[in-house]
């Protein structure tokens, strides 16, 4: 396949990149190359590229600011919403399949079990709305896609959870952890087989795609302690209240990959902690 990448240069788009690049011809466009909230640069970009897949990995992540800043509530719409809907359209007037990857935000995390692709969605703060209005502007404007909802992201060429935790256990100060957010960590190389399969197969919709079972912040920072030998003076587990934050986050977001199941036969995404391993010696071996 030859494949445009947009948003280029972090965390999963480096993962289609490493697994991809030998197999597929990849165009991977940074912003400085293509912005996505530039309508006739993205017209241009398709057609000027012809591939035969879009991965869309552009997006505004700064959950916090969108929440405490209009300026910064307004670009998150911009990038998440209004630049999503731009990539959507052009990929449907060029007939060419479009995968976007959404969040676990879009839901208020007050279901009281695992929500799978059929449960309605309630963000709470801007960020999650914005990343909500994506998901609409994809649906009202691809023509084939797949919407993957990802949540807890860990991977190489970007911050995330675990390397905040090491750090911190290395400087061998006090680790203060969230107890009550639920949810389910996901290791973005397991992210990018998953889509190819469902690419090649042929079968759009929305997915969740996050590691198997559920834990909380808390108990994933006390396994990655443990997973890499780690012991910390203090791991001390708080609330979310205690730990306040300007942007809400649902109380539990764990997703259950139930359309993959329907789909593939079976959900092949693993078990959280066998992404934390897998990334926990990816990361030994890159060092």
């Amino acid at each position: 396949m030859k494949v445009l990448i947009a948003g280029a240069g972090g965390m999963l788009s480096g993962e289609f990149v490493r697994q991809w690049s030998e197999r597929h011809v990849l165009v991977p466009l940074t912003i400085d190359d293509l912005d996505i909230c530039d309508e006739a640069a993205v017209r241009l970009a398709l057609r000027a590229h012809a591939p035969d897949v879009v991965i869309n990995c552009a997006a505004y992540n700064a959950v916090d600011a969108a929440e405490e800043s209009e300026d910064a509530a307004a670009e998150a719409f911009a990038v998440n919403a209004e630049g999503v809907g731009n990539i959507a359209a052009a990929s449907s007037e060029t007939g060419v399949p479009l995968v976007h990857f959404s969040t676990d935000y879009v839901f208020d995390g007050t279901a009281g079990h695992p929500y799978t692709e059929h449960d309605a969605v309630n963000p709470l703060g801007a960020y999650a709305r914005s990343k909500a209005a994506g998901e609409r502007a994809v649906r009202e404007h691809a023509g084939r896609y797949i919407i993957a909802r990802l949540s807890w992201l860990i991977g190489h060429d970007g911050p995330n959870f675990v390397e905040t935790m090491l750090r911190l256990a290395a400087q061998g100060d006090p680790v203060r952890v969230v107890n009550d957010q639920t949810g389910s960590p996901t290791f973005c190389a397991d992210v990018v087989p998953v889509i190819e399969k469902l690419v090649t197969l042929g079968h759009p919709g929305i997915y969740h795609m996050t590691g198997r079972s559920a834990c909380t912040w808390y108990d994933f920072a006390q396994e990655i302690f443990r997973q890499a030998g780690f012991d910390p003076p203090v791991v001390a587990p708080v609330t979310t209240a205690e730990f306040a934050r300007p942007a809400p986050r649902p109380a539990s977001s764990y997703l259950r990959n139930l359309m993959l199941e329907e789909k593939l036969g079976a959900d092949p995404m693993p078990d959280w902690r066998e992404g934390l391993a897998r990334y926990l010696a990816s990361r030994t071996r890159a060092e």
